[in-house]
């Protein structure tokens, strides 16, 4: 009988809420059947909660799954730094030994060096802050030289891990968005392939006429999400009239760091409870649910990388707004109507495109044919495309 190819999938945490993990949810799902999966990751891996969340149908007993041990995630935990590195070198110093039994490692969780060439997805180049190239050191002084190792070469990350960017710009390099293929590819000057996440939400099929004239948003409730930014352009539509209404959809992010913005979006939601419903952490049927008979969504977050939500709200049939920054450009195909600069640019924006019907069919038509290239199964038969390739590259 024909061995199965062995895969070493690597990955931080798979575990809901948040774009990053939906994505490596997905790859597991296309890879799980083909291939002889190990899955390493450092948190234990809520199945239920994950597919529930995804959409996906995965099990443990598809491939073998493992976390690092309690004792071990309680003591990176004493770390003060909110952004700490300790989870992923601990996981890469792992996965640097496991990867010597494996045909490929694959990584979801932006730059890697497991010691040897594998497939890293790049959501965004997070590391490149730490990378210094030839030039650097061929003109930097002996001072400069020196502050880099003490601050950088020399840190705990480094260290456990044995990451050099090196071996890592050997990568296959997949990205979410050409914004962020082109973010990395200034930083490390290296080539990308553009491969877009999956979206699990269907094609429109709720006519305009029957869906409600309000608006959805999505993600997590992070500073960086601006709801109270998207909460005060509605409302300022509102006041021109517009008898709309908003459902934020999400939950509180996971790091205690973020919970006093949490409480205080509660308490704004709260105080516009006639027209601002807050859903949290409900069932992929619900969220798909409340797009698909809505018309409108609405994105905060300046300089998405990707912006899943904005995918999924689009693949949903919604007419979206973003601003004009980031991959989430792409998803709106860069249509000028849709992209504000301002909280006064997307109340201006807005209120045109709800004060024409003509305006609307023709976005709706054109949001359609973009919607198209973010489905969950284009993405998973990319991957599989990808995947074979490299292991046929390698024999």
């Amino acid at each position: 009988m024909t061995r199965r190819p062995r895969i070493l999938f690597l990955q931080v945490n798979i575990n809901p809420p948040g774009g990053g993990q939906s994505v490596a949810a997905w790859a597991l799902e296309a890879l799980k059947s083909d291939y002889d999966v190990t899955f390493l990751t450092w948190k234990p891996s809520h199945w239920d909660e994950i597919n529930r969340y995804y959409g996906t149908q995965l099990h443990p007993s598809q491939f073998r799954s493992a976390h690092f041990p309690d004792w071990m995630r309680r003591l990176a935990a004493l770390d003060p730094d909110m952004h700490s590195f300790l989870p992923l070198a601990f996981l890469l110093r792992a996965g640097r030994r496991m990867a010597r039994g494996a045909d490929l490692t694959i990584f979801f969780n932006d730059e890697c060096d497991v010691g040897t060439r594998a497939i890293q997805y790049i959501h965004f180049p997070w590391l490149n802050k730490f990378y210094r190239d030839k030039k650097f050191f061929a003109s930097a002084s002996l001072a400069e030289r020196a502050k880099y190792l003490v601050q950088v070469h020399y840190r705990p990350w480094r260290l456990l891990s044995g990451f050099q960017f090196e071996k890592m710009r050997q990568n296959l390099t997949l990205v979410n968005s050409d914004w962020t293929g082109q973010v990395y590819q200034a930083s490390y000057e290296m080539p990308t392939r553009t491969l877009y996440p999956p979206v699990c939400v269907q094609p429109a099929t709720v006519p305009w006429q029957e869906r409600e004239n309000g608006f959805v948003c999505i993600g997590r409730i992070s500073p960086e999400k601006k709801y109270e930014r998207i909460i005060e352009i509605l409302g300022a539509v509102r006041e021109r009239g517009h008898n709309i209404h908003l459902h934020v959809i999400g939950g509180m992010n996971e790091n205690a760091n973020y919970a006093e913005y949490y409480h205080e979006i509660r308490a704004l939601i709260h105080a516009n409870a006639d027209w601002v419903s807050f859903h949290e952490n409900i069932a992929r049927e619900e969220l798909t649910q409340l797009i698909t008979t809505h018309r409108y969504g609405i994105h905060g977050m300046e300089d998405e990388h990707f912006g899943l939500a904005v995918a999924e709200m689009t693949r949903g049939g919604a007419i979206v707004f973003v601003p004009n920054d980031g991959g989430q450009v792409e998803i709106v195909g860069a249509e000028p109507r849709l992209l504000y600069a301002s909280p006064q640019d997307a109340v201006e924006k807005i209120s045109r495109v709800l004060e024409n019907e003509h305006t609307q069919a023709a976005l709706r038509a054109q949001l359609g044919a973009c919607a198209a290239q973010f489905s969950a199964e284009r993405f998973m038969g990319q991957l599989r495309e990808i995947v074979a390739a490299e292991l046929r590259r390698r024999v």
